[in-house]
């Protein structure tokens, strides 16, 4: 078993406690740095201007997610540092983006799927196109892809109570699509993406796969858990906002135990637990590799990103330590926007180190400067 050995345990049923979940809410339980919050607010300024609607309106929903959520993020930080204005300017285009994919009259607008019981994208289902938006139309990487867009929502609701009551259909039917807990839930399948047993989501969704399903990106796992529980904040959903927390600590509890591998980890050989993260963790193998590439910042950057205030939680001190120690010299060699994403993991160990390359490198598409920035300030110091 790619868990490790087995254990028989004679039984009717399965109780499962999580005896703590996670306290996160909207930001870092830390202000920024006194002395960097100025650099922060100008990158702020400076990247409220952006054309929203321009960037979410691509027509891979994957994508135009991530340009939502970027943006999302923003108002965030501008509560954080008391700037109104900075809201009044981002927030109309932020609905304004959201708006197309709400009224299906986006690019790549979603169906309603009456043979398994969910949301499928078009593009997908045209012939030959199966693989369009990584299969979300055959139900790969939902939650991946949904989390971006829920949470965006969770943040705009946060700020208009009123619009969250106005998209709350549109919006839990992306819930529903990935996690529906109700049995008596006639329109969508019970838990298709989430593994209680296993303790995290599954890809693959209808697709065949020799080596059974498998998950290689859990931050953005966890991205669509945390964004479950920010819109039941928003919208005082409280079963839906615990709910939310505690797929959250049953999902970070599995990672650190079979995906994030420090020198503790026990569930695979010794060789392996030596690359650190596990690349591809499929039912019947693992492979440190990614289905875009095999490059050492891919396979340990698409376990980083996104990072959000929850990202603490999961990527603990103790094994981004020992994970940097192989990612240094790649972190200064590379040029593309994975830079960034490696440097925002490095901030969690060295802040000072990471906001001056953040200062200036390359941005992942989903990344702006100020949440690179903001980020890396409200990191606690080092130990």
């Amino acid at each position: 078993d790619m868990g490790g050995p087995m254990v028989a345990y004679v039984g009717a049923e399965w109780r499962i406690e999580e005896p703590r979940l996670p306290e996160i809410g909207w930001l870092p339980p830390r202000p920024p740095d006194a002395s960097k919050v100025e650099e922060i607010r100008a990158a702020l300024l400076r990247d409220v201007e952006g054309d929203v609607v321009r960037a979410a309106a691509v027509p891979d929903n994957y994508f135009a997610g991530k340009a939502l959520h970027k943006y999302a993020l923003l108002c965030l930080v501008a509560e954080a540092l008391h700037e109104p204005a900075a809201l009044v300017v981002l927030l109309p285009k932020l609905k304004a983006a959201f708006a197309p994919f709400v009224a299906g009259t986006n690019a790549n607008p979603m169906l309603y799927d009456r043979t398994w019981g969910g949301l499928v994208t078009r593009r997908g289902l045209q012939p030959g196109q199966q693989q369009a938006d990584f299969g979300s139309a055959y139900y790969n990487d939902h939650h991946y892809h949904w989390g971006y867009f829920v949470q965006t929502a969770a943040i705009i609701a946060h700020f208009d109570p009123a619009w969250g009551a106005s998209h709350r259909a549109f919006v839990e039917s992306l819930v529903r699509d990935v996690s529906n807990p109700s049995r008596g839930d006639a329109h969508f399948c019970l838990w298709r993406s989430f593994d209680w047993f296993s303790g995290h989501s599954w890809s693959q969704g209808l697709f065949e796969s020799g080596d059974g399903k498998d998950q290689e990106s859990t931050s953005e796992e966890v991205n669509y858990h945390y964004a479950m529980m920010l819109w039941g904040l928003a919208t005082r959903n409280t079963k839906l906002e615990r709910l939310g927390r505690l797929m959250t600590q049953v999902a970070t509890r599995s990672i650190q135990t079979y995906f994030l591998m420090d020198s503790r980890c026990q569930a695979h050989s010794a060789e392996f637990v030596r690359n650190r993260a596990t690349g591809i963790f499929f039912e019947n193998k693992v492979h440190y590799t990614t289905w875009f590439g095999s490059n050492a910042e891919y396979i340990h950057g698409i376990q980083m990103l996104p990072m959000t205030p929850i990202s603490e939680v999961v990527r603990l001190p103790e094994f981004v330590t020992e994970e940097w120690k192989i990612l240094d010299g790649l972190a200064q060699s590379v040029s593309s926007g994975w830079k960034s994403v490696l440097h925002m993991n490095l901030a969690i160990i060295d802040s000072v180190r990471a906001f001056e390359v953040l200062r200036s490198c390359a941005l992942d598409d989903g990344l702006s400067r100020t949440w690179a920035l903001f980020w890396a300030a409200t990191r606690p110091p080092p130990r």
